[in-house]
């Protein structure tokens, strides 16, 4: 902490991540795979300055996995089911484009805390193949990190006051 960390699996399902990545990327419940929430998640696409810009690097990201499982049909139950529901990852998708990791700055117009930059990293764990650690720190010389220990702090103290309220 105050990191804003998830775990994908090899089809880019959300296997766990941190209160930082709830709270600075507004992953709800019902956000289980990267892809579907960066198309379909209001509150993720919001704070994702650059969307336009990073969607296009992002889909040929997916498709490049996609190829490297040929075998894993969860690929295209996610890509059909996307394909249906965004005319964007569509127009995307059939442009049948493939590119190496996308490492660029991950930058965030959060509501609450403003504007933060984090620089992504995607350690190996050599012993579970196809699993990523998506690591997001944030950028020195921003207030980001900052930031997050507030936005952080803020969701604690309201965690404390419901419960002391319930009790």
């Amino acid at each position: 902490m105050p990191s804003p960390a998830y775990v994908i699996d090899r089809c880019w399902d959300i296997v766990g991540l941190n209160r930082a990545t709830a709270l600075v990327f507004g992953f709800g419940e019902r956000d289980t795979n990267c892809l579907m929430s960066f198309f379909t998640n209001p509150a993720f696409r919001a704070r994702r300055r650059y969307w336009t810009e990073v969607a296009p690097a992002l889909v040929a990201e997916f498709r490049r996995d996609a190829a490297r499982y040929p075998e894993e049909s969860r690929f295209t139950s996610i890509s059909s089911r996307l394909t249906e529901e965004s005319e964007e990852l569509a127009e995307l998708w059939s442009r049948y484009e493939i590119t190496a990791t996308n490492q660029g700055v991950k930058a965030i117009d959060h509501p609450r805390a403003g504007f933060l930059i984090f620089d992504p990293s995607v350690p190996e764990i050599p012993d579970r193949p196809g699993i990523r650690l998506m690591l997001h720190t944030a950028r020195p010389g921003t207030q980001t990190r900052e930031k997050v220990v507030e936005l952080l702090g803020r969701d604690e103290r309201k965690g404390r006051i419901s419960l002391v309220e319930a009790g």
